[in-house]
Parts: C-alpha cells; structure tokens; sequence
C-alpha cells in the first residue's frame, strides 16, 4: 500500500518535518509532500528546503500560494501538490490531506491494512446543503465572493449585498452537484487524478470555484461525489477533528493522552504547540507493528467529547481533562466590538411592542424598529421585515450558535439606531451582559409595585401570554377555597427558580440599590405601577425624569425626540389601559379579597375555572 501524504502547513517547520519524517518512516512505501504557505517567513522555507534534502521520501511542492481562511488557495494547494505527484512519475493507491497540526494516534500500520481491506473507497463527506450547521448554504456558491472575508470583510457584505439586490445569482456548473463536507480526506489516486484532468479540460469548473465561499467545504466533495459514484463514497475521513459550541476547533495537549488513543480515526487534528508529550506520544503510536485488531470502529461517529465536556464540567472527578474554569464567557468580549449605541425596551411583550411602534411611528427616519429579536421560536426583525443586512426572520439556530456575535452582527448592519423590544425571559444571560454593555441605552418598561413577589408573579405571566395549562386533581386541597388554590398557583409560577433570572430581582428594585452592578445612567424607567397608591406613583414618576435628565446619551442627535416620544407614551392613557387590562386577566386579588371574590387566573378567554380538571394561567 503507497500513501502519498500531503501536509498543508505553515507554521512551526520543525514540527512539521518531524511529523514527515514519522509518516514515511513508519509506513512501507509512503511518500510526504509539503505545502508550505506563501505567505510563511522565508526562512522558515529555507529550514524545510534543507531538512527535506537529507530526505529523499519526503519532498516541498514547488508552485506555493497563499492559504487563508476560506479562500481558494486552499484548493490551489492541494491541487499543486496532486499535479506534482503526477509530473514525478508516482503512482500511489491513496492521498492523504492532512495539516502541520495533525497528529498519528493510532499505528500506521494499522492505516495501511485498512486501506487495504477497503481499496477503492473514498473515504470523504461529500453531503447536501444540510451539512451546513448554521449560516449559508447555498449562497455560497450562487453568489460571488471576490474578498478576503478576515481583512475585506466590509467590501465582502457590500459586494454580496449588491448582488442580492441585482439578482446576480449564478449556476452551479454543468453536470456537476454542489456536495459540503470537512476538508480533510483520504482520495484514491485514480479519482484524484481524475480530478486533475476535468479541471484541465474545462477550466470553467475550476474557475466557478475561485470564488465560491470556503471553498475547500465545497471543491473536492463535489467532484469526489460525481467521478467517483455515491456507492464508493464513505461519508468519513480518516483523520479526527472537533469543535466547541463556539465553533472553533479544540486543540489538544499533554492531558489528552489517553483520550487521542480512543478516537475511532488514524489522526487528530489539532494539537496543541507545546503539546510536546502528546506529540511522543503519538509519534511512538504511529511506529508500532499491527497489532491485527478489528477496525470496524472506524468512522464510527461518536459523542465522546459531548459526553465528557458536560460530565466533567458538572460533576468533576479527579485527575480529569476538562474543568468549569477552562470555558470563559466571551458575551462581554463581543459585545465590547459594539461601536454605536442601541436602544432596549425591557419587558412584557404587550408592554414593549406598544412603546417600540410609538417610537416607530414617529420616528422612523432615526430608528429601525425591531421585535423580539431573540424570541425563542423566531427572530423578530420588526413589522413587514423578513430580512436586513443578511440577517434573516428565520436564523434561530444562526442566532441561537452564538446570540452575543448575532446581536453584534445585528447593530453593525443597521444604519439607523435599533430599537429591540425584548422579554427578560429570552435569553436571559445575554440580556444581563447588555445590561453592562456602555453602548445599550435600556428602557425599563416593568410596571413595579411596593411587593417584590407580586412584582415576580405579574411579570412572570405578562411575558408569556400563552397560556399554559395546569392539571390538578379535582377535590385537590379541598379544606382550601378555590380561590386561594388560584393564588397559590399564581405564586408558584412567580417563583424565583427554573427560567427565572437571578438579576432579574435587582433589576425590579434597582432603584432602591445605591451600587447596582450596571450603570444607572444607562437606565429609563417608565413610571408605571400595578399599585393604586399615590405615593408610588410619585415616586415612579420622579425617577423616570431623573433617569430621563442623567442619561449619558442625551448629546445624541436622537435622544431629544426619543425623550420626546417616552415622556407622551408615560403621560398618555393607552398604557394605563393596557396594564389595567392585564390586571383585568391576571384578575389579582390580595388575601383579604381572596375570601369574599371570586377570580379566574387565566391569560386569555375560555379559561376553566378552578375545581374543575385544570387551570388555565
């Protein structure tokens, strides 16, 4: 069995030629090919060119370009060492795509049987669109994408916006099928080859792909798929890679030893730079004789890093790879990139909306007006919006990836100021980093009583207007009125656990608190209230003005209308009318009425009333 081993890289020349000189001589006729980047210091080349020279199993593919992230160089790279292979003469059963950060955790031997045993199997994804997990799919390659997306990623999103807004999509070529899958993989030379003669012959092809988005998902998964037949296609590689849920790839080192010789592939990619043990380890792996185990496992997809992240991280045992201190929050890193002020209508939904379409109704020319942007079910991008700067009414599971980086996303593609109505209970732990965040101006749109638990209760309910069903027992507590089973159901939903924000609390009676962990001058408070007293009322009405005077965006060319708009919608009877009407459904009764009234506690009509088989709140 000849392996042709091809190695992008660049970085480290060291680890590289070592991890070469491991490959060939730890396989019967292996040959390696470096691709070193084009953009790599010149003297790290020159160290290759004389390592490579004391070996003559291991070569450098002479034509180098430039490999960044999702751009065609990644193909370009691959291909030039294919069409090396070629011209030399050689004639290998298999090619290898590995990177200089890839690393043997199993015997080579091993890898050479298991070719044997499957010869004539590529070993590759090569899926539909729905491989992508988030973000596009088939735009990638109906539409162009000419820039660098880490350094022209301002021209990137202006040229794809162009093309949206023409209609310039475009094709895929004829006779072949668009086809995803990871870069990594283990092709027969006949199909490689194959590969190198249709690009040749229709440089078209070739030519559709340059500007394709990651293109190294795309290339070879798709020409793999239509030379080689679906029947020779296996869905796997051959080498192990992993991401977090922040969608970077996990990096190994000297701790994850024993977990590398588990992997149900013949490599790991990545490790670590100063991963020197594991690095030992796995090169002593690579040069062991076949053991002639059974190799079924291979392919085999597995939830092992799911499992042992999650278990270790909440129930830590001794000695063990991962711990809670390991995973940082980077909500406030992100939020940090925020450059320009936004504006947040915090509370119930049937509160919000009606301050969000006041501000909007006359003030549409200095603020997009959006809805509950993180809405568990959908992404409210406002009244009539489907979509805006790419950014779609349909993107949970984009938005839900990352909600931190969407809401970056979200404000950097608004040109007038946003204003996002948003329920405390919807992502909760990206509503209090925004909280802290200096350039979010929040609008506190929670009616407060003098009672923190009714407070709870009433917000609770007012933020989820579905209603929710109750089973109870008929006859259930019968030495109880019904009425006051109401109002124990009612405090129960109230309750500061399960999906209760645990700020939440403060943010209800921040104006009591001297030293509140975010910054008061970001804060309006709309002076409403559930209570009937006027003391409270005054006080309410005090603070919003003093909130209104101390704002630190009050120099913003906008924030005199805002203020504007806030200060008719605290003063007008609509929101009076509809906190009333939420009393009215709510039907809150204090315990002294709980004996003499009867209430239904229902959100909504054609509630059964309490004794009966359920409870609708």
């Amino acid at each position: 069995m000849k392996i042709a081993f091809v190695i992008l890289a660049h970085e480290r020349p060291q680890h590289v030629m070592e991890l070469c000189e491991v490959l060939v001589a730890s396989t019967t006729d292996a040959v390696a090919f470096i691709h070193y980047d084009l953009r790599s210091p010149d003297a790290d080349y020159e160290t290759l060119k004389a390592a490579v020279a004391q070996n003559e199993r291991i070569r450098l593919v002479h034509a180098r370009v430039a490999g960044r992230w999702g751009s065609f160089g990644l193909i370009e790279a691959p291909l030039n060492a294919l069409a090396q292979v070629e011209a030399e003469g050689l004639e290998p059963d298999y090619v290898m795509l590995l990177s200089g950060s890839c690393l043997p955790c199993r015997p080579l031997a091993q890898l050479e049987r298991y070719l044997e045993q499957n010869a004539g199997r590529e070993f590759i994804e090569a899926e539909d669109e729905s491989w992508v997990g988030n973000g596009w799919r088939s735009e990638r390659w109906r539409y162009r994408f000419w820039f660098d997306h880490k350094t022209q990623h301002t021209a990137e999103w202006a040229f794809l916006q162009m093309q949206r807004l023409l209609r310039l999509k475009r094709r895929f070529p004829e006779g072949l099928e668009p086809r995803f899958g990871s870069q990594w993989w283990t092709l027969t030379w006949r199909t490689c080859r194959a590969i190198l003669a249709d690009v040749r012959a229709k440089p078209d092809r070739l030519r559709f792909f340059r500007s394709v988005w990651i293109p190294d998902e795309m290339f070879f998964q798709t020409y793999a798929r239509k030379l080689a037949g679906p029947d020779r296609i296996t869905g796997f590689g051959l080498t192990h890679f992993q991401f977090t849920n922040r969608g970077k790839p996990v990096v190994y080192h000297d701790d994850h030893i024993g977990y590398v010789g588990t992997l149900p592939r013949f490599f790991v990619r990545k490790a670590g730079p100063r991963a020197e043990a594991l690095r030992r380890h796995c090169f002593s792996l690579a040069a062991l004789p076949d053991d002639g185990a059974p190799l079924q496992e291979i392919g085999e997809r597995r939830y092992d890093y799911q499992l042992t992240v999650e278990a270790q991280t909440h129930y830590p045992t001794p000695g063990q790879l991962f711990y809670r201190s390991q995973y940082v929050d980077t909500t406030d890193p992100v939020l940090s990139s925020i450059r320009a002020p936004y504006v947040v209508l915090v509370g119930p939904p049937v509160l919000t909306r009606a301050v969000a379409d006041r501000i909007g109704g006359t003030l549409s020319n200095q603020f997009t007006i959006f809805g509950e942007v993180f809405a568990p079910d959908r992404v409210d991008l406002g009244p009539g919006r489907a979509s805006i700067g790419g950014l779609h009414r349909d993107d949970v599971a984009i938005r839900n990836a990352h909600p931190a980086l969407f809401l970056v996303r979200l404000r950097s593609r608004t040109t007038a100021c946003p204003v996002i109505t948003w329920s405390p209970f919807h992502h909760a732990s990206l509503l209090e980093a925004v909280l802290r965040d200096p350039q979010a101006l929040i609008v506190a749109c929670l009616p407060f009583t003098e009672e923190e638990g009714q407070d709870r209760r009433l917000l609770h309910l007012a933020s989820h207007p579905d209603r929710l069903t109750i089973p109870i027992s008929p006859g259930l507590l019968p030495e109880y009125s019904p009425q006051l089973i109401r109002k124990l159901l009612f405090d129960i939903l109230g309750e500061p656990r399960g999906n209760w924000p645990h700020w939440l609390g403060s943010l209800l009676s921040y104006r009591e608190q001297p030293t509140a962990p975010w910054a008061r001058d970001r804060i309006i408070a709309m002076p409403w209230s559930w209570g009937e007293e006027q003391s409270a009322s005054e006080l309410h009405r005090e603070l919003f003005s003093r909130s209104l005077a101390a704002c630190r965006f009050r120099t913003r060319p906008w924030f005199a209308a805002l203020q504007s708009v806030l200060q008719n919608v605290a003063q007008g009877k609509e929101m009076e009318r509809r906190i009333n009407e939420l009393l009215a459904d709510f039907a809150i009764c204090d315990e002294s009425a709980a004996s003499t009234q009867k209430h239904q506690l229902v959100i909504g009509a054609g509630a059964a009333p309490v004794g009966g088989e359920q409870v609708a709140v």
